[in-house]
């Protein structure tokens, strides 16, 4: 399921495509905290506001390719994850 975003959310399970869109303040979007595997999540900066509003992706205790938070930092950026069992990978 898509959402759209423009303040701090924490992303459930059934959430596969965050778009953070109309922010304009810096937005943290943070995972589920009991992922299923195998699970697919994509962070995406929909109206390019990300080097002025970045956006920090929290693994809400699991790790993103070896790090708790990961800042996106580049206008119309776009990451997709996948849970593989204890840890995100950037796919």
């Amino acid at each position: 399921m898509l959402i759209n975003v423009d303040a701090d959310a924490l992303i459930d399970q059934r959430n596969t495509c965050v778009v953070v869109t109309g922010n304009s303040l810096p937005v943290e979007v943070t995972f589920p905290a009991a992922p299923a595997f195998a699970q697919l999540l994509t962070v995406v900066d929909g109206d390019g506001h990300c080097v002025t509003y970045n956006v920090t992706v929290n693994g809400n205790g699991k790790l993103l390719n070896g790090a708790g938070t990961v800042v996106m930092n580049v206008n119309f950026m776009a990451l997709t994850w996948i849970y593989n069992g204890t840890k995100w990978v950037l796919v």
